[in-house]
């Protein structure tokens, strides 16, 4: 029987089966034979196929938003209700759109690791395989999905979004004329729709990451549901929607781990919901900057799951203990990781500054009250207000500023 290293491995064995360059090959190569191979695999499976590519049908359930839910109504009346049903629709679209991802990725590796053991002893690429996998989940699930509900938001429950084109007053038009003259039309053509699309495709590909690291972190074991659980019920309960007085500092401490906070931010922030009322949150803020801080925070996720995910494939390699894989992995790897951190460190970074300008416009908005010369309506920070600014800070209050004072 041989003998065992303090580290777990077994020497002869390891020396003998740890692939060598020459049986690496191209990583190119590996990479184009997997995702060959991942796609035969995918059209033999027509019922795995159906559920993947479909996963955006769970629009159908849609039906429960309330009707114009992403419209700030005419009558002030109703802006504190509509305010309410504005969030919970944005809550509940997000929800979908993220956990979608999750639940069609994260036993795309665990389902198969005994496939995987056995080819990467003959020097399968973890990076390629892990790649291969994302690829075709981020076609598959994180574009198509939110593709597929925001249609059946729009085009099959008639939902609004700012800056559709509305039928004149008085004009009379058919149901079908409705949908292809103004809600597709608005879909197609409006800013609003492409940076909501924008914000679900990359929250969803997040979520698919983040599922693919869970199925790596699972293995060959069976605890993948448990993980998943715990992943969910986190994301439902800090995606921003519920709100705790004595809890705000520990939410606001988390929540950043939460790819449905993230996709809420971005959603409700595009349909200005924080132009509706007084009952401002910075979640809603919206602004550029604000926006592309949620988009860099997003890349910043899906790129630390990937890098995880593909870490803990290293660690798992047959030859040695988890420790001497560590260490293999830094000598062989050590500058292709560095690079990943730096560029995460990088969208991080940017992601913090653009919070930040935002976060200090959106303290400055008020009530401005007649009777101290004001008149009596929201005012919103705007940079053009500023008597000599310089260059610099103009560009920064255009990203930082919010909307509401140059749109509504």
């Amino acid at each position: 029987q041989a003998s065992t290293a303090g580290d777990g491995s077994v020497p002869e064995l390891s020396a003998a089966i740890q692939p060598s360059a020459a049986q690496m090959g191209n990583w190119w190569h590996q990479l184009r034979h997997l995702l060959r191979r991942y796609m035969k695999v995918r059209l033999g499976d027509r019922w795995s196929l159906i559920g993947t590519l479909l996963a955006g049908l769970s629009g159908v359930l849609f039906f429960i938003l309330p009707s114009d839910s992403f419209i700030k109504p005419t009558d002030p009346g109703e802006l504190a209700l509509a305010m309410n049903q504005a969030r919970q629709s944005v809550y509940v679209v997000c929800l979908v759109v993220t956990l979608l991802g999750l639940i069609t990725s994260y036993t795309e590796i665990s389902k198969e690791f005994h496939i995987y053991r056995h080819e990467r002893l003959k020097g399968l690429s973890p990076s390629a395989y892990f790649i291969s996998k994302w690829l075709w989940l981020t076609l598959g699930v994180g574009i198509l999905a939110p593709l597929m509900l925001m249609g059946f938001i729009v085009l099959i429950y008639g939902q609004p979004l700012p800056g559709f084109p509305e039928p004149r007053i008085g004009q009379v038009v058919t149901s079908l004329e409705q949908i292809m003259r103004f809600q597709l039309v608005g879909l197609l053509t409006t800013q609003a729709s492409w940076l909501i699309v924008s914000t679900l495709i990359l929250a969803c590909i997040t979520s698919v990451t983040l599922g693919l690291f869970i199925s790596a972190i699972t293995g060959g074991g069976d605890k993948g549901y448990l993980y998943l659980s715990f992943v969910v019920v986190f994301i439902v309960l800090f995606s921003g929607v519920i709100q705790n007085d004595k809890l705000d500092r520990l939410v606001d401490s988390m929540s950043f781990l939460s790819t449905g906070k993230w996709a809420y931010e971005g959603f409700a922030s595009t349909i200005s919901i924080y132009c509706w009322l007084d009952s401002w949150r910075f979640a809603e803020f919206n602004s550029a900057g604000h926006l592309a801080s949620i988009w860099l925070a997003l890349a910043a996720f899906t790129l630390a799951a990937a890098l995880f995910a593909v870490v803990v494939l290293r660690l798992s390699d047959p030859w040695f203990g988890r420790w001497r894989n560590l260490r293999q992995l830094v000598i062989q790897d050590g500058q292709k990781i560095a690079i990943c951190l730096a560029l995460g460190i990088v969208f991080v970074s940017y992601a913090f500054f653009l919070r930040t300008h935002s976060f200090q416009y959106h303290s400055l908005n008020y009530w401005s009250r007649q009777e101290y010369g004001g008149n009596n309506a929201y005012e919103y920070a705007n940079i053009q207000n500023v008597a000599d600014a310089t260059s610099l800070q103009l560009w920064n209050g255009k990203i930082s500023q919010s909307w509401c004072g140059d749109r509504y």
